[in-house]
């Protein structure tokens, strides 16, 4: 191998490690996290309850696995557990399984707030006739309210981050 081959190998692996670290696999893991989330999300949004629990146990299998530390690792906790109890929820009962993704919807909520990275590209919002939670966050800024679906699809109110 050339002496350049070698040397721009180095740096690719060092480049590519850099991305590898702790901290991106934790954006990773909370990347997927929020994923399936907005799945289950634009699904109830829909007044689909089929996509949920499917989303719901990828997001406790994400959940458990997700590395943190303190209050954020509470968080990954109780989202867990929440999302094992919206995965158990039968997909026909659109009331239930929006109660349920209430829940779900309150620790990825706190977990967002407490990391600016995701803040930044996620709206928060918030339904004053949701049945228990009522907020909830998506990557759009046109409301798409999981709590009332389709008969008041754009009901809701806008929150900030702070």
């Amino acid at each position: 191998m050339k002496p350049i081959h070698r040397i721009a190998t180095f740096l690719t692996a060092a480049l590519l490690s850099v991305g590898c670290g702790p901290e991106a696999r934790a954006q990773d893991e909370l990347d997927g996290i929020l994923r399936h989330y907005e799945t289950a999300r634009a699904a109830l949004a829909n007044d689909q309850g089929a996509p949920v629990p499917a989303a719901a146990r990828e997001i406790a299998t994400l959940a458990g696995r997700a590395t943190a530390t303190g209050a954020t690792q509470r968080d990954l906790r109780a989202l867990r557990e929440a999302a094992q109890r919206l995965a158990s929820t039968s997909p026909s009962d659109l009331p239930a399984l929006r109660r349920a993704f209430g829940e779900v919807s309150r620790r990825v909520v706190a977990i967002v707030r407490r990391t600016p990275a995701l803040a930044r590209r996620l709206h928060l919002f918030h339904c004053p006739m949701a049945e228990g939670y009522g907020e909830w966050v998506q990557p759009t800024e046109e409301i798409q309210n999981p709590y009332m679906g389709q008969r008041m699809l754009a009901c809701g109110t806008p929150r900030g981050w702070e």
